[in-house]
C-alpha cells in the first residue's frame, strides 16, 4: 500500500515515526525484568500474536518457520517465540472467550442470522458460513 501511494500518488508516509511506534510497543517485551513480570509479558505477547494471526489468517505454525524466527532473532533477540502448541492452547482459548463475549454483548438484540453451507468441489470438504448483519444506534 505504501509503495502504491508513493509511486502513483506521491504520498509518502513517515517510516521512521511508524517504525519507532512499533518498536516502542514491542520493546517492552525484551526488557530485562523479574520472572513474574517476564511471564506476564509472555502471556500478553502470546495473545497479541494470536490476534495478529487470526486477523491476517496466518497459520499458527508461522512462529516455528525460519523467516519469523530470523526476524525476531535479529530485531528482538531476547524475545522467546512460543511454539504453535503454546499458541493453540491457552492463548487461542483466551482470545476466543473474549471475542465471543464481546460478540454476544453487541448482538444481544439481533433478531436474525443468515447461514450458508457449501462444499469444496475439489477437496469435498463441507463448510458452514455464518453472517450476522445488523445496525446499532
Amino acid at each position: 500500500m505504501a509503495l502504491h501511494l508513493s509511486m502513483k500518488h506521491d504520498i509518502r508516509d513517515k517510516p521512521l515515526a511508524k517504525i519507532g511506534k512499533i518498536l516502542g510497543y514491542l520493546q517492552r517485551y525484551d526488557k530485562p525484568s523479574t520472572s513474574d513480570s517476564r511471564r506476564l509479558l509472555a502471556h500478553e505477547f502470546n495473545r497479541d500474536l494470536i490476534v495478529w494471526f487470526c486477523r491476517d489468517l496466518i497459520p499458527l505454525e508461522a512462529v516455528a518457520k525460519e523467516g519469523m524466527i530470523g526476524f525476531f532473532c535479529k530485531l528482538f533477540p531476547d524475545v522467546d517465540l512460543p511454539t504453535p502448541d503454546t499458541l493453540s492452547g491457552h492463548a487461542l482459548d483466551d482470545v476466543y472467550i473474549t471475542v465471543h463475549s464481546q460478540v454476544k454483548d453487541i448482538s444481544r438484540d439481533v433478531k436474525g442470522l443468515m447461514f450458508d453451507g457449501w462444499t469444496d468441489r475439489y477437496l469435498g470438504k463441507p463448510y458452514l458460513g455464518i453472517r450476522a448483519s445488523f445496525t446499532k444506534d
